[in-house]
């Protein structure tokens, strides 16, 4: 890149959802952090706390101001519970902002670029962490004992160190050549302590070729008094370095880390003349501007404790002035164009990282050739140090406002809670228009910040959301999204799948569950769903979605020992599915089975589409006003002719009850005026109990056949 320039970044988290993690760590989430850029931390730029899920995607946009300082910078995940398995496991890149033409001494700006992403694998640790944070994928193991299972588990490679992606390769310079070295150090050793400590030496028995090393910038920043003359680069963990390298004669020489061997020079071919590096000064931004002159107001100089701190239900973890990560409280307040001053403590073993403002060392220790007061980081740590030394440094921040987050860079440490945020304030005095002043510093202030962003979800369709995206995860044995689970997992958020089931799940020939109920899923099954086969052993849910249509022959493939297709009668009309019947005869037994004991395998209703059901009317009276004995029943409802399948269950008895009623109150009327007529005939004069009016009777005899109904 070049200052000036936006850069649009289009992250893809392909990572699949790990059901059994659990705590903090999320091993599956993931972001973007833009390692040293003077940026801002607004969405869409670098906001750490936006977390991107499973199968989900972002889109960064990152404005480099015009005026930023040309060098080396990164760029890796920053999820917090998850950053020890994706960094710690080689998830970084290389941003390089270019120097401006005629910005740099020739011998400078002509030589060679080499970019060392140089990675040490922590095998013992990130196995822990994997097994500790329910991760279903990562494995460390030696190649030589894939099968071997002791009683430890897989038997697991010892530690080891990565040059872009290689080990120990070999990098060729001719003689007298200047190369520029652009060193980047993602860490992650066992011990935060450990740094990069690059170094050249003499191959085992050769001679030595006159190697030399210039240091010219430290964490994307030129050095005032570049260049520098190092014999070891100690870049700490998320620190970068640019260093000129020459070697006078051929031969060999071995790169080391630590001691030991990561990549071999090998010097050969024609000679160059060159000369010594010339001494320059880089032209610095505002934000880079030198502040030892200046002395910061009391009010703005605050103390930042790395350390651990007890836990509430016992142990320990990471805390920075007594406090574990939380988003939601700022540290520190920081008035935008207000100098600053932070007493960083316990800097011999944690890595201290401030995001968008780099800061410049200004006291605490002891100049050496690589750490001098005037130098400018975003990343520092000397395991040197004294145990008790109390790191100084200054920043002053222009431009960008909101959180500033500050960190230790060893992962695990940031993971464990090692993590705190600043908050660079846009307060302005009403009568000026220029920032508050000291007056709006504060230290310690604990004050309210918002809280983590919530997580990115992938689109609505089934292999976005959950787990079968692009083909990939082929090994996956099953595939659940029930809209009705647990409002915490992150596979049922109460956004339910729609669209139709696509064809591509078909691919994955190792799942054995497929559980899609509870759904707005549409349209037909597709019939690449019987390529799956014998492997479809434990269950086939696709209960209460939309699907209609004629279910394909080529399920008859599968053989779940769970079938739940669910007749669409069983929930209201406009949720349940509703395949055209009969069955297909190749249907798996335990669906047919399933079906023909009533079960709730049964999939279909003997229509492909059902209207919607009509609104709903007022409960009619208990029972309906009968008609006159002598009245001819009522005409049933007109009825249009393709209407025949619409008449509900409940109109049907209706009708078959009323008349019913009315035959049997014709048939009691037609009784009565035989018996009178036979009382008449035989001059029965026995007076009668009680007498009513006909209405009276029929309603006596109403609630008579009413009692008769309830009971059957």
């Amino acid at each position: 890149m070049r200052a000036g320039d936006k850069l649009r970044v289009r992250f893809r988290n392909r990572l699949r959802f790990s059901r059994d993690a659990d705590g903090p760590e999320r091993p599956d989430v993931s972001n973007l952090h833009f390692h040293g850029l003077h940026t801002s931390s607004t969405l869409p730029a670098d906001d750490s706390t936006l977390p991107v899920g499973p199968k989900a995607e972002y889109t960064y946009v990152i404005e480099i101001p015009a005026d930023h300082a040309p060098g080396t910078f990164w760029i890796h995940p920053h999820v917090h519970g998850s950053s020890t398995l994706q960094g710690g496991g080689g998830a970084a890149a290389a941003l390089i902002v270019d120097d401006p033409p005629g910005s740099l001494p020739a011998p400078i700006a002509t030589a060679r670029d080499l970019v060392w992403v140089v990675q040490h694998f922590a095998t013992e640790l990130l196995w822990n962490v994997g097994k500790m944070s329910g991760d279903e994928r990562f494995v460390v193991r030696a190649e030589e004992d894939d099968e071997d299972e002791g009683p430890g588990g897989p038997a697991r490679r010892e530690e080891f160190t990565l040059v872009n992606g290689m080990v120990r390769p070999v990098v060729r310079v001719a003689p007298g050549e200047w190369t520029r070295w652009r060193l980047i150090y993602p860490g992650q050793h066992a011990h935060p302590a450990h740094a990069l400590d690059l170094a050249l030496s003499a191959a085992d028995g050769g001679a030595d070729l006159g190697c030399e090393m210039q240091l010219i910038a430290k964490d994307g920043i030129y050095l005032a008094d570049a260049p520098r003359t190092i014999a070891l680069a100690r870049v700490p963990a998320g620190g970068r370095a640019d260093v000129m390298v020459r070697c006078a004669a051929a031969g060999e020489a071995v790169v080391t880390s630590e001691g030991r061997a990561i990549a071999r020079l090998r010097v050969e071919g024609a000679a160059h003349a060159s000369g010594p590096l010339p001494s320059w000064a880089a032209a610095r931004p505002p934000y880079l501007a030198d502040l030892r002159a200046e002395s910061a107001d009391p009010r703005c100089r605050c103390g930042t404790h790395m350390g651990v701190c007890p836990r509430v239900y016992g142990g320990h973890e990471g805390c920075i002035n007594g406090r574990p990560w939380l988003a939601r409280e700022y540290l520190h307040v920081a008035p935008l164009g207000v100098l600053q001053e932070r007493t960083l403590i316990n800097l011999h073993e944690h890595p201290y990282h401030q995001h968008i403002y780099p800061f410049q060392l200004a006291g605490g220790f002891n100049d050496t050739d690589y750490f001098r007061k005037g130098d400018w980081h975003d990343t520092w740590q000397d395991s040197d140090l004294r145990a008790e030394a109390e790191g100084v440094i200054r920043y002053r921040p222009l431009d960008y406002s909101g959180r500033m987050l500050l960190h230790c860079h060893w992962l695990q440490h940031q993971d464990d809670g090692m993590m705190a945020s600043e908050h660079v304030t846009e307060r302005t005095d009403a009568s000026t228009g220029q920032p508050t002043g000291a007056e709006g510093c504060a230290c310690e202030a604990f004050t309210a910040a918002p809280a983590e962003l919530p997580m990115v979800q992938p689109p609505d369709t089934i292999c976005g959301r959950v787990e079968c995206y692009d083909g990939t995860d082929d090994d996956m044995t099953s595939l659940v999204y029930y809209r009705w689970g647990s409002s915490d997992s992150p596979l049922a958020s109460g956004r339910p799948l729609s669209g139709t089931i696509p064809t591509q799940i078909g691919r994955f020939t190792a799942v054995s569950y497929l559980g899609l109920g509870e759904n707005l899923l549409s349209g037909t099954v597709p019939t690449e769903l019987g390529n799956l086969g014998a492997s479809l052993t434990a269950g086939l849910q696709l209960w209460k979605n939309r699907l209609s249509g004629t279910l394909p022959t080529e399920l008859g493939r599968l053989s779940p020992a769970t079938c739940n297709l669910h007749d669409g009668s069983r929930w209201p009309l406009s949720d349940g599915n509703h395949f055209v019947c009969p069955l297909p005869a190749t249907l798996g037994d335990s669906c047919r089975e399933a079906a023909k004991n009533g079960g709730y395998a049964a999939a279909c209703t003997n229509v492909t589409s059902l209207p919607m059901p009509p609104p709903p009317q007022p409960p009619p009276p208990p029972w309906p006003p009968l008609p006159s004995p002598l009245s001819p029943p009522p005409p049933p409802p007109a009825v249009a002719a393709n209407d025949g399948a619409g008449l509900s269950a409940g109109a049907l008895i209706g009708i078959c009850f009323g008349v019913l009623l009315t035959v049997i109150v014709l048939l009691v009327g037609v009784l009565i005026s035989l018996r009178r007529g036979r009382s008449a005939a035989k001059g029965d004069t026995t007076p009668t109990e009680r007498t009513t009016p006909p209405q009276a009777g029929l309603w006596a005899d109403r609630e008579l056949q009413g009692i008769g109904v309830t009971r059957t």
